[in-house]
């Protein structure tokens, strides 16, 4: 995501990138996203004690590519770490 936003970037800008031409060719098989704990309020208003113990770890991350793998993770707080690793059933690569 983000070098095709470099990419679009320097198109808007009138600026061409042999890198990022190259770079957006390749196939992508790895795609990951950071996925926040608190995006609502809803625990701000929670004693600590009690917000801490409504952790989620969250949800998964699809591959973009079928033979490819989606891993989303998140900091849940001090000593909490989530990740998840998606495949297709399909592929015989990754299943």
């Amino acid at each position: 995501r983000h070098a095709f936003a470099l990419y679009i970037a320097s198109r808007g800008f009138g600026v061409s990138s042999e890198f990022l031409n190259q770079a957006l060719l390749m196939p992508w098989r790895l795609s990951t996203s950071q996925q926040p704990q608190d995006q609502t309020r809803l625990r701000n208003d929670l004693p600590e004690q009690v917000a801490n113990s409504f952790v989620s770890p969250g949800g998964g991350f699809g591959p973009v590519a079928d033979d490819g793998y989606g891993v989303s993770y998140m900091f849940a707080g001090e000593g909490q770490f989530f990740f998840h690793v998606t495949s297709k059933n399909h592929a015989k690569e990754t299943s």
